[in-house]
């Protein structure tokens, strides 16, 4: 069996991405980590049951 743990998508904006995903209850946001900056990015982690959605937007 396969089973997905997480799923990323690339956005331009998190401001514009978030609302949609929550506006829709898909998931609220559960982690941003910071430490992604070092790879010059910004994202969101959205928990979906025991699963995530990243949201990974380049600086």
């Amino acid at each position: 069996m396969i089973r997905l743990r997480q799923i990323a998508l690339v956005a331009t904006d998190l401001e514009p991405s978030r609302p949609t995903l929550q506006h829709r209850q898909i998931a609220e946001v559960y982690y941003v980590n910071p430490g992604v900056s070092e790879f010059g990015l910004h994202n969101a982690l959205l928990l979906v049951g025991d699963q995530f959605i990243e949201v990974v937007i380049p600086r």
